[in-house]
């Protein structure tokens, strides 16, 4: 086999075989970007259980809810505005705020 065509079976092969990226686990997430610092699943405390939130929002819901993680904003729930994730200490991709939304819906 020519070197050129060698090396562009190489890296065909590799592009088809290469892993995907992992989806990001929320449970994980919501831990290490300090969710439970405010939000339980089960209780009330500084802010809204989130079997609450799942009670109170649906999948109609989730690009705002995930722009909510994203940008903080005004109360959607007692008198304690939502804090942005970049305030926390990163900022959440989209992908990240989406799965955290829809863990939490299903809660």
């Amino acid at each position: 086999m020519r070197p050129l065509t060698l090396l562009a079976a190489t890296i065909l092969s590799t592009a088809v075989t290469a892993p995907q990226a992992a989806s990001p686990d929320p449970a994980a997430l919501a831990k290490s970007r300090q969710c439970f610092t405010c939000h339980a699943v089960d209780t009330t405390g500084i802010a809204p259980a989130f079997k609450d939130l799942a009670k109170k929002y649906t999948k109609d819901d989730v690009g705002m809810l995930a722009r909510k993680l994203q940008n903080g904003g005004t109360q959607h729930w007692g008198d304690i505005a939502m804090p942005s994730a970049r305030m926390l200490g990163k900022p959440l991709t989209d992908e990240e705020a989406r799965a955290l939304v829809l863990w939490v819906l299903r809660q």
